[in-house]
């Protein structure tokens, strides 16, 4: 490696914790291409649901991690430049836009306009006030809105109506209740208990750029307020002084958001957003960075929100939402994973050496970083046959004074302390060339070594090579990834096909049996000892195994136990019973004690869920560290907390028979399904659904949730980071809807769902109705005893000879009659669809259309030459091939949809829908996708 390339790499690690000041965070991006109304953000906002709601050029969206959902048509009217939102006491929320103001209402699903004034105004800025009146700062004064009656009052700042004094760009209400208003002419303070204001104007010598206000925000005792073009100005509220102390860079102030505490959000146009520290007066820029993917997308900031998990959300001027990825930078990577772009795509193995000089194996060489910082780069060399053999480095270990280094195809190559080179392991062929995954040395001193043609014991005294392999030992097959010596002397041996253990006698092998239940076929990644002296074997596709020292007892732990995935990549044991594991898909931590897993994914702030094999450390610090394939993760474990998976979850949508609901006065669901405190239905609609999300807004696969239908399901099922449930032919009753995050187990956790259902089973169908229908059986069988006995002594018969009569007494219903009849009943069979009903009846159809049930039959008969369960199931199957061919319904079965459609046995509706068709419902279905 050259002089320049290496001084690069030098500076570059020097300089890195300096440019993370700055650039540290990495951005996701929302724009129209996700569902975006437009790029342009006017406002951020997150609600009491835990939604994020952007305020843009073109309208109003909802986002819940998943989806972007627009809401501008929802509105009266279109909806232009949406400039800000809040919510008031009662969760209702209020938008302020281009044309006016806008309230939510839930049980109508819809935006509702607020006149608060004769005109259609800009409105700006939005406060709720204590006593829960709305402050609203617009282009023409302030209203001030009771949030029950909805009737306002009007408040000019100045007499002039015109003038810049009542344009209101921000508002902020102190503990006393008063509004404080930036506007385009100073600072005006409102006294709401006797409506009067004080204005406050920085004297300068520009007077109208410094006190052309764009924004306002408070920390402490002073207010920060944006300029057009002058920076920031601050106004001292014990003194009522205006000072410019803040040089930030940037003259052209958008927007200002503080967290309460000490720092200060600045959206500038041009210059990113600045991060303030307000006591130490320190200035973080935040800005895009050519060729990095991960920064912000536009310098020119239009909106920003400091959500609850400290994450930043970001608005731009045309480039939609950046949010940064993690929550609070739980995990961090080692600084090699940038400093050399050549060898950040994997660590496969490291060593930390005591005299702090690191040791990396990657995909693509092998690197030194001493102490000071001095780092170099090994790369294969065919014209070197005595240098590194390969560049994939499979091992890294210390042995004798030097530095083992296992390879891929390049056997085993040793660098040299002393000569500060790679040189040749041994003078063998054995050792040239190969596949060498791991080693570790005996109390003896000797090296073993796992290799992919068995296991070689190197011995420094007299040099020798033994080779032990599946035909002359008891190994199980020869492609050895893991070896590794146990306190007992005990050597695990993790193989292609399960795992060995051997007892060392000499140059034997003996044989060591473990538990049944501990004997697998699968690929074996690492092998663990922790302070008990159990075992841990951790396998590709298998689980996480542990078996105790005395090799009698083993338990495993799947996914299904609370795994990431059943290829587990290594394991560490931070504290007692306290295990850290990673997976190729996942991180986690267990609990042996209540055996209970705490996952860790991309919002906590992994930068990939792929971890290495056999890659993990456990510093004399306590840190720890495990390769991934982004780099080497390394974080403190009392810093890792996993709050990305214990998220809010909040329902999004209710499903019946497939069909999302909307919320209204005259539908199932009345308001919003967020709002939503209790589902009653009756029995036909007994095949329902949800969906849900759990609001981390990061990646969608970090969610894991369990849900249970409490009077149905037995237990909790998982769902992975599927959001979608559905339930079928529930029967009446009452019923619990809960979803909850896999590791939040707390007992009605404000986190997750419960939703009540009941369903009302039907009059005709409850044991009242069968309880009467039994005793007016009895009650007319003991009148017609009765009356019977009574003729029976006045000596009447009351056998009568029956008449012989042909079916409708050979009359015909007219023309005009039946037509009519006809026409009724196809349009209430269309309109209604009562056909859906399995036990829809002759006389039901009788009561609907208001004709007589003899009538209806003959029509039937004559006119149409159907009986009345011919016509009924016509319908039936003519909606049975109109869902078979809607995308919604392909997640129903075809049982399922025939269900939905009133057929109530799977052999009536194979028989109907043939005679029907002509075709079974599976040759017909088959069809339509050879159409497709």
């Amino acid at each position: 490696m050259n002089r320049f390339r290496e001084l690069i790499l030098i500076l570059f690690l020097c300089s890195i914790q300096l440019i993370s000041l700055g650039n540290g965070l990495s951005f996701s991006k929302l724009s129209v291409e996700n569902g975006l109304s437009n790029n342009l953000v006017n406002v951020i906002y997150k609600d009491s649901y835990g939604f994020i709601w952007f305020g843009t050029l073109e309208g109003l969206d909802r986002y819940d991690g998943v989806e972007i959902r627009p809401y501008s048509s929802k509105f009266p009217e279109t909806v232009e430049n949406v400039y800000t939102i809040t919510e008031d006491y009662s969760k209702h929320l209020w938008v302020g836009t281009a044309t006016g103001l806008f309230s939510y209402n839930s049980l109508f699903d819809k935006f509702e306009r607020i006149n608060i004034d004769s005109t259609n105004i800009i409105v700006k800025a939005l406060s709720i006030l204590p006593d829960s009146s709305l402050c609203v700062g617009t282009t023409n004064g302030l209203y001030i809105v009771n949030t029950k009656t909805r009737q306002s009052e009007h408040f000019l700042l100045d007499d002039l109506k015109n003038d810049k004094s009542n344009s209101i760009t921000g508002i902020f209400v102190d503990n006393h209740g008063s509004c404080w208003l930036s506007t385009l002419s100073g600072l005006v303070k409102y006294a709401v208990s006797n409506k009067k204001n004080d204005h406050f104007i920085y004297k300068t010598d520009n007077e109208d750029g410094f006190n052309s206000f764009t924004s306002i925000c408070n920390i402490g005792n002073k207010i920060y307020l944006g300029t057009s073009f002058n920076g920031i100005v601050e106004f001292d509220l014990l003194s009522r002084t205006f000072s410019t102390g803040i040089n930030i860079g940037s003259k052209i102030i958008l927007t200002l958001r503080s967290d309460n505490k000490e720092r200060l959000f600045v959206g500038t146009d041009g210059g990113g957003l600045k991060v303030i520290n307000v006591r130490t007066r320190i200035v973080e820029s935040i800005e895009t960075q050519e060729n990095n993917l991960s920064s912000i997308s536009s310098n020119s900031i239009y909106s920003f929100y400091l959500d609850e998990n400290n994450r930043y959300w970001i608005g731009t001027y045309s480039s939609g939402v950046n949010f940064a990825k993690s929550i609070a930078g739980n995990f961090k990577l080692h600084p090699i994973a940038s400093a050399y772009s050549e060898a950040n795509k994997s660590i496969r193995s490291f060593y930390f050496a005591p005299d702090g000089t690191q040791y990396f194996g990657t995909r693509n060489g092998f690197i030194q970083i001493k102490k000071n910082g001095v780092a170099k780069f090994y790369h294969s060399d065919l014209n070197d046959k005595n240098g590194l053999r390969s560049n994939i480095i499979l091992a890294v270990y210390p042995f004798m004074g030097d530095i083992l280094i296992g390879t891929y195809g390049g056997g085993i190559s040793r660098f040299s302390l002393a000569e500060q080179r790679i040189k040749p392991f041994f003078d063998s062929a054995t050792f040239l060339q190969g596949n060498a995954y791991a080693f570790d040395t005996d109390v003896n001193g000797n090296l073993w070594i796992a290799t992919f043609n068995g296991v070689y014991k190197y011995s420094p005294s007299d040099k020798s090579i033994v080779n032990f392999n599946k035909q002359d030992s008891s190994l199980i097959c020869d492609e050895i990834f893991e070896i590794s010596f146990d306190s007992k002397g005990r050597l695990w041996m993790g193989t292609m096909f399960g795992i060995s253990v051997v007892n060392i006698k000499n140059d034997l092998l003996e044989k060591v049996e473990l538990p049944k239940t501990a004997v697998n076929n699968f690929k074996i990644n690492y092998v663990y000892e922790d302070q008990a002296g159990n075992i841990w074997i951790c396998t590709e596709r298998g689980g996480l195994i542990m078996v105790d020292s005395e090799l009698t007892m083993s338990k495993t732990y799947h996914d299904t136990d609370g795994l990431p995935d059943n290829s587990v990549c290594a394991i560490i044991e931070s504290s007692a019973g306290e295990y850290w594991i990673s997976t190729l898909k996942g991180f986690c931590k267990l609990n042996s004690q209540s055996h209970k897993f705490t996952k860790f994914s991309l919002s906590d702030g992994l930068p990939s869920l792929a971890f290495t094999p056999a890659s993990a450390y456990l510093s004399q610090d306590g840190t720890l560290y495990f390769g991934n394939e982004k780099g080497l993760v390394y974080f403190m474990p009392s810093d890792a907390v996993g709050t990305g998976q214990n998220s809010k979850i909040r329902l999004t949508d209710f499903y019946l028979f497939g069909k999302v609901v909307n919320p209204g006065p005259e539908s199932t669901l009345k308001q919003a399904i967020e709002a939503t405190d209790e589902i009653r239905l009756n029995d036909r609609s007994n095949s329902i659904g949800f969906r849900f999300t759990a609001l981390n807004y990061i990646n969608p696969d970090d969610n894991d949730y369990q849900y249970k239908l409490e009077g149905f399901d037995n237990e909790w099922r998982n769902n992975g980071s599927n959001n979608t449930v559905f339930y079928e032919k529930l029967q009446p009753g009452s019923y619990t809807f809960m979803v909850r995050n896999t590791n939040d187990t707390e007992i009605h956790s404000p986190n997750n769902v419960e939703l009540p259902i009941l369903i009302h089973r039907s009059l005709f169908k409850s044991p009242l109705f069968y309880g009467l229908l039994i005793l007016l059986t009895f009650v007319g069988a003991y009148l017609v005893i009765n009356y019977i006995k009574k003729l029976q002594k006045a000596g009447k018969s009351i056998v009568e000879v029956p008449q012989k009569f042909e079916k409708y007494g050979g009359t015909k219903i007219p023309e005009v009659l039946s037509s009519s009849i006809i026409n009724d009943l196809k349009r209430y069979m269309d309109e209604k669809k009562p056909y859906l009903n399995s036990e829809l009846k002759l006389a039901d159809l009788a009561t609907e259309i208001n004709y007589p049930i003899h009538d209806i039959s003959q029509v039937l008969n004559q006119d149409l030459n159907h009986s009345f369960s011919d016509f009924v199931n016509k319908y039936r199957v003519e909606e049975v091939k109109r869902r078979m061919e809607d995308k919604d319904y392909q997640k129903f079965t075809l049982l399922a949809i025939a269900e939905q459609c009133g057929f109530n046995s799977k052999t009536s509706f194979y028989r109907i829908f043939k005679n029907v068709t002509g075709k079974t419902p599976a040759d017909y279905q088959k069809e339509l996708k050879q159409s497709e």
